[in-house]
């Protein structure tokens, strides 16, 4: 068979990918490689790992027929993995039905044709083309799921602080991979990351944990004071002999004015950049801190 390469590669944003790389033709080769194991799969079912070209992921891509419109962020997060050298094999590879058509595995495929990076696939030849409608359809698995399936302790807190963080300390964008979010908390100071969550676990009554544990993580592993830290959160969840600016920090984080608007990662770097700034205030002495957020995607720096 020697189709062309479908137009879905050509048809990707080109503002987003290097224009110096151009798609690969599958070889003469490939193509009959290629060719023979869809035969074989019309009589037979079987899986083998294969050392996916760009020129052999294009020639696979030219039997992707009637499948869903590729996603740009699933494809840009598979490219990442394979310039960083994180593209894992797994048994969860990809297939071609009976009638050659290919089931799954687009997004892989293209990432492989348009980074000029190959990589090792797990390939099922001989599928039902039923397979099809059920596959890749039940829910992602959140980075708290996959912290907490890796042993992780208050799984879900520690994976949301590790996302902010992320977006701080990496990139907004980065945080898009969900198994690059992992990896990421990963490499976190654990016992610094233990203390962070129990003091958010604490707070719960004047504010949500992740704000809190990411505060005091951020202030914890760059502030020359660290040491004070207990004493500066002690008696915010009673609200016992509080003075301010702390007297001041819990009434906010109770009932914070002038939060964005916007939902997620935005709200939470606001409220643990107002818990920084009152850190800020209390250790030089003063009796009021600002709750403004002065951008987006950064933390205030501790002194």
């Amino acid at each position: 068979m020697n189709t062309p390469i479908p137009a879905i590669l050509s048809s990707i944003s080109e503002s987003r990918r290097d224009p110096a790389k151009a798609i690969v033709e599958p070889t003469q080769q490939e193509r009959r490689t290629l060719d023979a194991y869809i035969q074989r799969g019309k009589n037979e079912r079987f899986s083998m790992v294969l050392n996916v070209t760009p020129g052999l992921a294009s020639a696979m891509l030219a039997y992707n027929i009637g499948n869903r419109t590729p996603t740009e962020d699933q494809i840009l997060k598979h490219v990442e993995r394979l310039q960083r050298g994180e593209f894992i094999l797994h048994h969860h590879g990809i297939s071609f039905a009976k009638t050659g058509v290919l089931n799954d595995g687009q997004h892989r495929l293209i990432a492989i044709a348009r980074s000029g990076i190959e990589a090792q696939l797990q390939v099922t030849f001989g599928a039902e083309r039923e397979e099809f409608g059920v596959i890749d359809q039940g829910r992602s698995r959140t980075t708290g799921q996959l912290l907490g399936m890796a042993g992780y302790r208050n799984a879900n807190t520690m994976g949301s602080t590790a996302r902010t963080l992320m977006q701080v300390t990496v990139g907004q964008y980065a945080t898009r991979d969900v198994q690059r979010v992992v990896e990421y908390a990963k490499t976190l100071q654990p016992d610094v990351m233990d203390a962070a969550i129990h003091m958010a676990m604490r707070h719960q009554k004047v504010c949500g944990p992740t704000p809190v544990a990411v505060a005091y993580y951020w202030i914890a592993t760059r502030s020359s004071h660290a040491d004070k830290l207990p004493a500066f959160f002690q008696d915010i969840p009673s609200g016992e002999s509080l003075t301010h600016p702390k007297l001041r920090l819990r009434n906010w984080l109770i009932q914070p004015d002038n939060l964005s608007t916007s939902s997620g990662g935005t709200q939470v770097l606001q409220i643990a950049a107002a818990v920084i700034n009152a850190w800020n205030a209390w250790l030089a002495g003063r009796k009021t801190f600002t709750t403004a957020y002065a951008g987006t995607f950064n933390l205030p720096e501790p002194k």
